[in-house]
């Protein structure tokens, strides 16, 4: 083997850690852009790679650094290797730790410190395997590059065999309302804080009242529930399940983005375009406007007439494949309390995805609630899931554990609350506007069984608060959405009547092991 073909194929290693694990139909089912976020990042990372390792392996470095940098570097690779191949056979190595330890849980403290520990053991572990084979060191190289070239013929395989590719482009988004024009004479807006859990945020027994007085004032002047239900555990089915006002029995995820809910009556129902709110509204989907993350909104309705969605993820830059290890790092420096204050700002914001999410989420929400030409502002906001690293940063105030973490970011959804009370109350005067504020799901550190989420209906400026005496499902939203936007329900006391009259569906939840 050449040292070029050598080096071309030790890079391709090195970006496989990157692109393997998206080729299933579940990961690429969120990224906005095949090429983009998948093909470019690796392209750049193999081409940058190349020359450095053909640099290394040359003559113009002296033997002690040439020795130094290719034991490392073999290291490193093994590791990768390793990585890549669990990836490959789609089942991510990290997940050993739910074979070793089941009682873990993957969004447990113990579960990051445990990950952790395997990573450092992986790492210990190629150390003193590459340090007894030093001595044939070049053919293992070989080998390792011989693996780049088989993961590349195994990743076109599955995009060939899968048809994540070869499918129509995705039509741009549509703009039609013209800002001349006069506002749009009804409006619904509709915020999903992700996962606030009612009973750890607005209910009495709870303590947070004084720290959320943005909740507290519209509660005393609102529809609202201390027995709301979201229709789903986790945010992949719960936000479609909302949007599309399916009672959930199952879903699955399909190549070519295909995400599918499946009804009560086991009908199968297809997330997108034609069967969310936003075809239903009386101006079409080019009257609505979307904020929001993790789901690829964008990609998913493409004829919106606004739309801004935050991949959840370090993936699409030109620089996200050679750095395809940034999330498991700033993962481990959330958890030392002392390193967060210390990370630069523009570290925390290319590196940290749910700290860019909640900066682009809070960048764009003024935006979004001024356009009075949307007849359906749907924003998606990321507080108070945790990590707090944002909000602890914004009110500068360090947090030991999670249940504070999780108390500071209910403060911060309270101020995201204000400045959107302070917008429509603005509004109000000019437009009918009627606010729904819930949540897709429960804390689930808090409760592994379905429990209760806020469930807020108020038309801007009325007065007229009352409480629903029996349980709700929140994915009568949708329903209650376009019976507002086409005048069916105008008064705050019909909003009342309307979510009086509806069905009551228990929260689904994947089983543990759910083949999606």
């Amino acid at each position: 083997m050449s040292r070029l073909a050598l080096a071309i194929g030790l890079s391709l290693l090195y970006a496989s850690a990157y692109f393997l694990a998206f080729l299933s139909p579940y990961a690429l089912y969120f990224i906005p852009s095949f090429f983009g976020y998948v093909v470019y990042p690796s392209l750049i990372s193999i081409f940058c790679l190349v020359p450095f390792f053909l640099l290394a392996t040359s003559s113009i470095v002296g033997n002690r650094v040439r020795r130094a940098l290719v034991f490392f570097g073999a290291t490193i690779l093994t590791i990768i290797a390793i990585k890549s191949t669990f990836d490959a056979a789609g089942y991510p190595w990290v997940n050993i730790l739910t074979l070793v330890m089941p009682a873990s849980s993957a969004v447990s403290d113990n579960f990051r410190i445990e990950r952790i520990i395997l990573v450092g053991l992986a790492i210990a572990g190629s150390f003193v395997f590459v340090y007894l084979i030093r001595k044939r060191l070049s053919k293992w190289l070989r080998w390792l590059s011989t693996l780049g070239y088989a993961f590349v013929v195994l990743a076109i395989y599955r995009c060939v065999v899968s048809d994540f590719i070869f499918h129509a482009p995705v039509p741009a988004s549509v703009a039609v309302a013209p800002q001349t024009a006069a506002p749009l004479e009804r409006r619904v807006v509709w915020v999903i804080f992700d996962e606030m859990d009612y009973s750890l945020s607005l209910a009495p027994e709870s303590g947070m009242a004084a720290r959320m007085p943005n909740f507290s004032a519209l509660l005393a002047h609102a529809t609202s529930t201390s027995q709301a239900y979201a229709p789903g555990r986790d945010t992949l089915y719960s936000i479609p399940a909302l949007l599309t006002g399916t009672a959930l029995s199952g879903v699955t995820i399909r190549p070519q983005n295909r995400l599918e809910l499946i009804n009560l009556q086991q009908k199968v129902i297809r997330f997108g375009s034609d069967s969310a709110v936003f075809s239903q509204l009386p101006g079409g989907p080019q009257s609505a406007t979307v904020l929001g993350f993790y789901h690829p909104y964008c990609k998913l309705f493409p004829t919106l007439q606004d739309c801004h969605s935050t991949y959840l993820g370090n993936a699409g830059r030109w620089f996200d494949s050679l750095a395809f290890f940034s999330d498991a790092v700033f993962s481990a420096i959330r958890h030392i309390k002392w390193a967060t204050p210390l990370v630069p700002e523009f570290l925390l914001f290319h590196f940290d995805p749910m700290y860019r999410v909640s900066k682009n989420v809070l960048l764009q929400l003024d935006g979004t609630l001024a356009n009075v030409h949307s007849s359906l502002n749907f924003i998606h906001v990321n507080v108070p899931h945790l990590p707090n690293v944002y909000v602890q940063r914004l009110l500068k105030q360090p947090v030991s554990n999670d249940v504070e973490g999780y108390r500071q970011n209910l403060v911060g959804a309270d101020m995201v609350l204000g400045r959107i009370l302070e917008q429509l109350r603005l509004q109000a005067a000019k437009q009918n506007i009627l606010l729904i504020v819930s949540s897709d799901h429960w804390l689930r550190t808090h409760s592994r069984q379905a429990a209760p989420v806020p469930f807020i209906a108020w038309k801007v400026g009325a007065s007229a608060p009352s409480v629903l005496p029996v349980p709700f499902s929140t994915v009568h939203s949708k329903q209650l959405a376009l019976d507002f936007l086409a005048g069916r329900v105008d008064t705050q006391a019909e909003v009342t009547q309307a979510l009086r009259q509806t069905t009551y569906y228990a929260t689904w939840s994947a089983p543990d092991g759910y083949p999606y």
